[in-house]
């Protein structure tokens, strides 16, 4: 079959489904709100200086990862068993898995509070800045963020779950950075020299409150109305055993996606640091394709594997395989001939990265060539193999980080990560083949 001919097949079978559109609706979405995001860190640099910036994104960059910790892998949960629990028609195993949910994620946002709280003289010390009572206050500012995070994705996934994930995204991805936006320039300007970096978190805070009550009214009117009269039935021990290798997982991808950006920052220095970030920041651009297309068919992943209907289930990644891989294909080509002038957007000096910009984004096409390996494991129940997986991945990235950044620079930074993808993807595609018998890459080979 010629590419020609690939396309027309992978376009007629997406086009008008309500899968392209959730797909196609959330990258839209990815879209618009990076660049307001943009615009909200553009006037809170501005507004509050340097050093209030870096207290604002040292406080958020904690909150991202503390969340993480509240939430403990129950949104990729959700997603596999309601989506399961839906296909059983058990409708009080699924009332009850998201009651136990929105407990579970409370009851440890507190906890990881009450920690924090406690432990922020402690913490000071080893926070090595002159002014470390700006960065601990400000982190304790956001501590709220916590459960309202978390809680926003496990109503999230009970949206993706029911096929409507671009409902469930729509108020993260558009109203809360548009309140962002909306208070940071109103405080600015009822407050002039008074708003400081504690204001800025605190309409943070207050957009994350907005996003949660919406996105919660969403989830209650799209549940059908037999869970929400359904006695709650619950599997808790059960629940808990398969999301604490989900949350394992989720920390494992944000260390791995982190580690090259500070170990640059480490063996490498401030400039070198800033230049690899701005061109990881564009080849971020290409992971939003695969992250909405996995997000609209998980679901669909989960039910088709309970039922046990692997050749719908194979034909319905294959697709999507195919058409990840083309959109990812035509965005390296545009990012890597554009690149000069999207790193002129930083500064001239930011054009030096422009081969790391080319290598992180070929990494990228990579993933894409190997298919949704992660999210197939996990609805499959996979998930301690894709930990083990991930885990080897990030060893191998620190590794060669250390060895590689001397070297070459920011360009070993890219090279390391690029390996550590090969090999994650190459363990994953390996795993899934081996434990599910399909073949999530868009390579044909025969069984």
């Amino acid at each position: 079959m010629d590419i020609t001919r690939i396309i027309e097949v992978n376009i007629a079978s997406f086009k008008g489904s309500k899968t392209q559109q959730n797909a196609a609706g959330i990258f839209l979405l990815k879209l618009l709100s990076t660049a307001l995001t943009f615009v909200a860190a553009i006037l809170i640099a501005r507004i509050v200086g340097s050093d209030g910036y870096g207290a604002y994104n040292f406080a958020i960059s904690w909150i991202a990862i503390l969340s993480m910790v509240g939430l403990f892998g129950m949104n990729k949960l959700i997603v596999r068993e309601y989506a399961r629990l839906e296909t059983d028609n058990a409708t009080g195993l699924q009332r009850g898995l998201l009651r136990r949910a929105d407990l579970i994620v409370i009851s440890l946002s507190i906890l990881v509070i009450g920690l924090i709280w406690s432990g922020a003289g402690q913490i000071k010390h080893l926070v090595v800045e002159e002014d470390s009572t700006l960065l601990i206050n400000s982190l304790l500012v956001a501590l709220p963020l916590i459960p309202i995070l978390a809680l926003v994705r496990v109503r999230q996934a009970a949206m993706e779950a029911k096929r409507q994930a671009f409902l469930g995204n729509l108020p993260e991805l558009l109203v809360n950075p548009v309140m962002m936006v909306m208070l940071v320039a109103g405080g600015w300007f009822l407050f002039q020299d008074e708003f400081s970096a504690y204001w800025a978190i605190a309409a943070k805070v207050s957009a994350g409150v907005v996003t949660l009550m919406i996105v919660s009214i969403i989830r209650r009117a799209y549940l059908p109305e037999s869970v929400k009269q359904a006695k709650p039935q619950y599997e808790t021990r059960k629940w808990l055993s398969s999301a604490t290798p989900l949350m394992l997982i989720s920390g494992l991808y944000i260390v791995n996606a982190n580690t090259d950006v500070i170990m640059v920052g480490f063996l490498g220095g401030a400039d070198a640091t800033e230049f690899y970030s701005a061109a990881s920041k564009g080849a971020l651009l290409m992971t939003f394709v695969m992250l909405s297309v996995n997000k609209t068919l998980s679901p669909n992943f989960a039910s088709l594997y309970k039922e046990g209907n692997i050749q719908k289930l194979q034909s319905v990644v294959t697709h999507s395989v195919r058409a990840v891989t083309l959109v990812s294909v035509l965005l390296m080509i545009g990012l890597v001939a554009l690149g000069h002038w999207y790193l002129m957007i930083f500064g001239a000096e930011f054009t030096v990265a422009h081969l790391t910009l080319a290598i992180l984004c070929f990494a990228k096409v990579f993933s894409g060539l190997m298919g949704p390996v992660g999210h197939l494991l996990i609805m499959t129940s996979h998930e301690n193999i894709a930990a083990w997986n991930v885990g080897l991945a990030v060893i191998i990235n620190i590794v060669l980080n250390y060895v590689l950044i001397p070297v070459w620079g920011i360009e070993g930074a890219a090279v390391s990560s690029l390996i550590s993808f090969i090999v994650v993807n190459l363990l994953q595609a390996r795993a899934v083949y081996k434990f599910t018998g399909l073949n999530p890459t868009i390579f044909h080979w025969d069984k």
